[in-house]
């Protein structure tokens, strides 16, 4: 009967060590991807409000725009949009990529110019790559 060979008792403790901490590794990263699963879920849901919310709110004032600073109602002309009239003064609402918005983003309107009318709604508007 021939003999099983082992590798020494300190290179198995090495290997096991360094199992040991990959694991633990994947626990976490598995942790950590459940956390952002609810995390993202959670974030969902307060985007549904915030859009339920907004819609009551244009329910109520009509399309304006709102500070969430202090509340301010603004209405504004399609055309002041246009023409960066009261720039500084703006909030608008904006939607984000994966769902919701929010009302005090300051869009950049540089490049922005009216085809057409007079910043009535329904009127054309053409945007231009900002120049840097």
């Amino acid at each position: 009967m021939s003999e099983v060979k082992k590798i020494k008792k300190e290179q198995l403790e090495l290997l096991q060590t360094l199992v040991k901490q990959i694991q633990n590794g994947q626990m976490q990263i598995g942790q950590i991807e459940t956390q952002k699963h609810v995390l993202l879920h959670q974030v969902a849901d307060v985007q549904k409000t915030l859009k339920d919310t907004q819609d009551k709110l244009e329910e109520e004032y009509g399309k304006v725009s709102i500070s969430i600073v202090d509340g301010t109602i603004t209405k504004q002309e399609l055309s002041e949009l246009a023409t960066g009239k009261n720039k500084e003064d703006r909030t608008v609402k904006t939607e984000f990529e994966g769902g919701g918005e929010i009302f005090n983003e300051k869009p950049d309107l540089e490049g922005i110019k009216e085809l057409e009318g007079e910043g009535e709604i329904g009127k054309d508007y053409e945007f231009e790559e900002a120049k840097k």
